[in-house]
């Protein structure tokens, strides 16, 4: 196993891509190969809030909204990397997070949770 994470995520992106394809033929081992990359991905990149940005991104698009939400809330939780200001602006993953749980609050019927996203994260 690669002890690069970019390596390891692109992998999982692209097990991930092969499951979604219209024409393949078996999904299940495709996610299963997919969400072993993002396990390793995790372990070697570290505790951040890339990783369970990505995690969470990975299971929003499995259409597994509960536990994407669990990740996304872990990304709101999380200070962003960097040395500097601009640094941390730039890798800021919490309104990219916040966004995204507005579009499944949205689908789950849960308003309320939905517009509260909004207005603690996305509105200046």
């Amino acid at each position: 196993m690669p002890d690069d994470p970019l390596l390891l995520l692109l992998l999982a992106v692209s097990f991930l891509g092969v499951s979604a394809h219209k024409h393949a033929v078996s999904r299940h081992p495709a996610v299963l190969q997919a969400l072993g990359f993002l396990s390793e991905y995790r372990r070697v990149r570290g505790h951040c809030q890339e990783v369970y940005y990505n995690i969470a991104r990975a299971c929003h698009q499995l259409m597994l909204g509960h536990i994407a939400v669990h990740y996304y809330e872990k990304v709101l939780t999380m200070e962003p990397v960097g040395e500097t200001e601009l640094e941390k602006s730039l890798t800021d993953l919490r309104q990219e997070a916040a966004f995204n749980l507005v579009l499944i609050y949205r689908t789950q019927g849960n308003f309320a949770m939905a517009h509260h996203m909004i207005q603690t994260y996305l509105v200046f």
